[in-house]
């Protein structure tokens, strides 16, 4: 999910940092920024594609008694997806409405699929933390703090689900 292979930015102090995302124009050069459009558009299919693990989740029978947190986590998803969908609006973008099916060609056993699972939350929580970071206040870091607060209790939630059953 991360965007390692992003190009590398001129060093400045914290408060060169702080004094551009206080002029005027930065929420204007966030807009027309088109590699925000590209990672918000990869952030939907990422949570889409967790979206299918949850459900997936929900659906084994060994997990069967954890299914309300299962559930939980795949409507947590499903209002991330929403969520990225308002900050691609607030840019004054849209995207199409994905539709959410079942991913029947995701063959983990139980065991490999939460730890998997675990895993892209993890990554996923350091980079809403860090994409919300180089946000200015307003709605944008708002909604990326929200996702990014999600994701860490998502991991949490999965390392419980693993002891439970696996350990």
């Amino acid at each position: 999910m991360y965007p390692y292979n992003k190009p590398a930015l001129s060093p400045k102090t914290p408060l060169e940092v702080k004094q551009s995302m206080n002029q005027p124009n930065h929420k204007d050069s966030i807009k027309e920024d088109k590699r925000l459009e590209k990672i918000l558009v990869l952030s939907e299919k990422e949570a889409l594609d967790l979206m299918r693990r949850y459900q997936k989740m929900m659906n084994i029978d060994l997990l069967q008694k954890s299914k309300s947190l299962t559930k939980t986590m795949y409507l947590d998803e499903m209002k991330h997806l929403k969520s990225l969908q308002e900050a691609l609006y607030i840019l004054g973008k849209t995207s199409p409405v994905p539709q959410i099916e079942l991913d029947t060609t995701m063959n983990f056993s139980p065991k490999e699929l939460i730890e998997d699972t675990l895993l892209l939350e993890m990554d996923n929580g350091n980079f809403y933390q860090n994409l919300s970071s180089s946000m200015p206040q307003g709605e944008l870091k708002t909604i990326f703090d929200d996702i990014a607060w999600d994701k860490q209790t998502h991991a949490t939630s999965l390392c419980y689900l693993f002891s439970k059953y696996f350990c």
